[in-house]
């Protein structure tokens, strides 16, 4: 099976195995997976941000609160983004955090904030990982649904033997290609939609002042068009009917393009009486205008005085 476009998400904690994870990258590069990483503080005492950019050809996120390009909703970003979710290595403290709700720097928040599947490829010395409270963080993860690939058993940078050492890369690798290769079986024998046809809606519509202006809202069309994929890989007929997008549909979806809001009740109407199941994801527009002006509307400065 091939990774090309699969996004994966890693997370790097902060431990001596940080080393291996450029290999792991290299790895999935090669395959044309689409790679990004976020560190913890401590993660970057043991290999730099550059290095990680270098290997992964996308910026490294650390803080929480960029002082050069803040943006707000980043951490929502990075958790609708990818397929799946790599913690390695994962320390006994980020698993701590996860187990308790506890979303205090940019990698914990981005997890809590997913519905993606976060697999742990923990990595510590072996009493750390023998630790009650630690097989009990383990085992509540495991319990709610989170992945964990098991360390393995050999010389620690401590000194110590035992178990507690991160996978080597292409075991990783490996890994990641086994849950994709699990996932797409999974999908083709529930084929749960098959012969029903799903009708979907996506994106913003358009309502035209005039020539040049329109009222419309930010949508993305992401929600829609991630819906539309999901149903055809259940085996529906999709038909996808989308507002102005930069989103592209799967060839297989019918693609129905949309500008206003009266033009995507039309097309709603045609397609629905033969339709199993309507998704309406799309945003119209909250107000549309009394007539379209056919030239563009002068501006007109008006001077106010105040009392």
């Amino acid at each position: 099976m091939s990774l090309s476009k699969k996004k994966i998400l890693i997370g790097m904690t902060g431990g001596i195995a940080c080393y291996k994870i450029p290999y792991l990258v290299r790895a999935l590069k090669k395959e044309n997976a689409e790679v990004k990483i976020i560190m913890t503080k401590a993660a970057t005492q043991f290999i730099t941000p550059l290095t990680m950019e270098t290997v992964s050809e996308n910026s490294v996120a650390v803080d929480m609160f960029e002082s050069k390009s803040y943006i707000a909703t980043r951490h929502i970003d990075l958790s609708e983004w990818a397929d799946v979710n790599l913690i390695a290595p994962a320390t006994a403290n980020c698993i701590g955090k996860i187990a308790s709700g506890i979303s205090d720097d940019l990698l914990t928040t981005v997890i809590c904030a997913t519905i993606t599947d976060t697999i742990f490829s923990p990595a510590m010395n072996v009493h750390m990982w023998e630790n009650k409270i630690t097989q009990r963080n383990i085992t509540l993860l495991k319990e709610v649904g989170y992945k964990f690939i098991e360390p393995t058993e050999g010389d620690m940078a401590c000194n110590h033997y035992g178990v507690g050492r991160m996978p080597e890369p292409e075991d990783l690798y490996n890994e990641l290609l086994n849950y994709f290769l699990k996932n797409k079986q999974s999908l083709s024998k529930k084929k749960s939609l098959k012969n029903k046809k799903i009708l979907i809606t996506a994106g913003p519509t358009r309502e035209q002042i005039d020539p040049v202006r329109f009222i419309s809202n930010n949508s993305s069309g992401k929600m829609g068009y991630a819906l539309a994929e999901i149903a055809l890989e259940l085996g529906a007929e999709v038909t996808l009917i989308s507002g102005p997008t930069k989103e592209i549909a799967s060839p297989k979806i019918k693609l129905i393009q949309i500008k206003t809001t009266d033009d995507l009740l039309k097309a709603v109407k045609k397609e629905y009486k033969k339709t199993d199941c309507l998704i309406m994801a799309a945003a119209p527009a909250d107000f549309t205008p009394v007539q379209t002006e056919k030239q563009k509307i002068k501006k007109i400065i008006k001077r106010w005085s105040f009392l």
